[in-house]
């Protein structure tokens, strides 16, 4: 009999289509792969292999941290750290299920939901409910939340955003970076200047001076009946279709192309509506270049009015040009090794 197999909170958004970082085909191949040892290398796949990264290990790091300003926010104790629950699926023992980061011991039902982020994806990707509307929050936070709620009978999630000011890689190029504590029997954050150890930081210390600073956030979601009922039906869909059926789900982006089809071989004719796409994108690769020619020269040209300027203002560019328009707003910078735009406002 293959090995029962868990549809995750986490891997939710994934199957449904709805997530930014992960498809349904690398979960399909991460569950194929599982319940059929070797199908992977059998059928020519491309297992796809998780890969650790900055924000991961920062996210790790603050866990407990994010905890105790939420409870300190919400006047109640966290509670059911990691407890799992599940719905089957079929009599095979697969299941729904969730590990939920807590319970908040408050009169309601409600789960408590950590997520680290840097301040320019939460700038773009929360946004407060006003006026009695919904606090929008990403789509694969949503369904989580939802998937979460869906196990647990739950009615809201207070999902608790602890904002870094840098993206955590730029951190980590900087020299600030998470090790195990083996003294404290956790994480800290250690801080490195040209490679010599300078000191080590207890995450809890930084989580209440980024709250001290605004940089903590609380959002309510709340359960989503209707929303549920389809992330239901799309699950047992892929479950029979794409596990059970053993069908291929369909691609989502290129990643999904390279890791089924390695060996592309065979003249494939293309008719009607696919024509036209690849005649569109064709063409969308001719003003590509076309764009790219024009942005070299005007790059070009723009260096050469800074190499002739004797109008050059040192105040903030010791070490590249800076360029600004009359009015001061930035449009463009220029290091020994690149040139950036500045991101054009609207």
């Amino acid at each position: 009999m293959p090995i029962p197999v868990n549809i995750s909170a986490s891997t939710g958004a994934a199957i449904l289509g709805a997530s930014r970082y992960d498809t349904a085909i690398n979960q399909w191949l991460r569950i194929m792969e599982s319940r059929q040892p070797g199908f992977c290398e059998k059928n020519g796949y491309e297992l796809p292999v998780f890969e650790e990264s900055a924000a991961t290990r920062f996210g790790s790091a603050f866990e407990s941290a994010i905890i105790g300003l939420a409870e300190a926010k919400q006047g109640h104790k966290i509670g059911f750290r990691e407890a799992e629950y599940k719905i089957a699926i079929d009599d095979d023992r697969n299941a729904i299920t969730c590990h939920i980061d807590g319970k908040y011991d408050d009169p309601g039902y409600t789960l408590h939901e950590a997520k680290t982020t840097n301040y320019f994806a939460w700038l773009n990707n929360f946004i407060r409910g006003v006026d009695g509307e919904p606090d929008r929050v990403p789509v694969e936070y949503l369904i989580q939340a939802n998937h979460q709620m869906l196990c647990t009978g739950a009615d809201k999630v207070i999902l608790s955003v602890l904002v870094f000011p840098k993206r955590q890689q730029e951190w980590e190029d900087e020299g600030i970076v998470i090790d195990d504590h083996e003294s404290i029997g956790d994480m800290i954050i250690s801080i490195y200047r040209d490679g010599i150890f300078k000191a080590r930081v207890n995450p809890l210390v930084w989580a209440h001076t980024l709250n001290d600073m605004g940089f903590f956030h609380q959002y309510d979601i709340i359960a989503n009946q209707k929303l549920q009922e389809l992330m239901l039906e799309k699950y047992e869909q892929f479950w029979r279709e794409n596990i059970i059926g053993g069908n291929v789900p369909d691609f989502q982006d290129f990643s999904d192309v390279r890791a089924i089809v390695r060996d592309p071989v065979g003249t494939i004719v293309l008719e009607g509506d696919s024509a036209l796409l690849a005649k569109e994108a064709q063409q969308i690769a001719r003003e590509e270049k076309i764009l790219k020619a024009r942005k070299d020269h005007l790059k070009t040209a723009i260096c050469q009015v800074a190499y002739d300027s004797e109008n050059t203002i040192d105040d903030d560019s010791k070490d590249k040009w800076i360029f600004r328009d009359e009015y001061g707003a930035k449009l463009a910078s220029r290091t020994a090794q690149r040139f950036t735009w500045a991101k054009a406002k609207d």
